[in-house]
């Protein structure tokens, strides 16, 4: 038995619907397992993703989970609704909601969970995180409360995206502070003024590609390789590098055709860049 994913992507690279099938020998046909239908609204904001399972009696996809999600006039997410199919009924039944507030820099204030409560019609306040910002002191205060009637400090789970990093507390915790550094290293062509860290070529690509890197200043960096679902496929060896130009090339041929992700991390910065495998 094999199993087979297929992602359908539009001319803006956003990602429309993903199938997952399994191989029946028996049969020798694939057979539809589980699917998720994404969709955009006119500024290219992902305001629903419906998650289905095939159902093999009648040869249908039956619903399971759909997220809603509004957004504001800069691209954040204001709202997500997540709502559980009600195989009965045939409706959509709410089960938890977020809420978030971001300040004019585009900074997150304040996220809220709340749950349904089915019989009170009504939704009912559960966890909360706040988060303050000292930019003199390049820290993010980060703290975590649940509602008892009204928000008491508790202990969880903290998590915040740092420069496009997600960074989460392991353990349980009411209150942490994220210490950060504007400093950047002297990579060259820094993508903050519009252009890209690193370039892959060729791009699409068949059994070989090259990842060249060029630096005005000693680094440190690493460079690992994604199938379309975050799954860590390769990590290419690298190191730490005085001023200059390199190359690192990489077989692909064992890579099947499709869509991948290289990430680089340089020091603490990030970036990542879409590459494609043809056959």
């Amino acid at each position: 038995m094999g199993a087979k994913y297929s992602f359908i992507y539009d001319s803006s690279e956003k990602i429309h619907s993903y199938l997952y099938q399994h191989w029946v020998n028996g049969s020798n046909v694939w057979v539809n397992m589980d699917q998720i239908i994404y969709t955009y609204d006119t500024f290219g904001n992902n305001f629903s993703v419906v998650y289905q399972y095939w159902d093999l009696t009648s040869s249908l996809w039956i619903n399971v989970r759909k997220f809603s999600h509004t957004f504001d006039a800069a691209g954040n997410m204001l709202t997500e609704l997540l709502q559980l199919w009600n195989t009965e009924t045939d409706t959509w039944g709410n089960y938890s909601y977020f809420s978030n507030i971001w300040d004019d820099s585009q900074n997150l204030l304040s996220e809220t969970e709340q749950c349904w409560n089915a019989g009170s019609n009504s939704w009912l306040n559960s966890l909360k995180r706040e988060y303050q910002y000292d930019y003199d002191n390049e820290k993010i205060i980060a703290t975590y409360y649940e509602w008892y009637d009204a928000w008491v400090p508790a202990d969880g789970t903290i998590n915040i995206n740092l420069f496009g990093r997600d960074l989460c507390s392991d353990f349980g915790v009411h209150k942490i502070e994220f210490y950060y550094s504007t400093y950047v290293s002297g990579i060259k062509d820094m993508a903050g003024e519009g252009n890209n860290v690193f370039e892959i070529y060729p791009n699409p690509a068949g059994n070989t590609v090259n990842i060249k890197l060029s630096s005005s200043a000693p680094i440190s960096t690493s460079i690992h390789v994604y199938d379309a679902c975050g799954k860590l496929l390769k990590e290419i060896p690298t190191g730490n590098f005085s001023p200059g130009e390199y190359i690192f090339p990489m077989d692909v041929s064992s890579f099947e055709a499709g869509f991948y992700l290289v990430k680089l991390n340089c020091g603490g910065f990030y970036e990542t860049q879409k590459l494609v495998i043809t056959k």
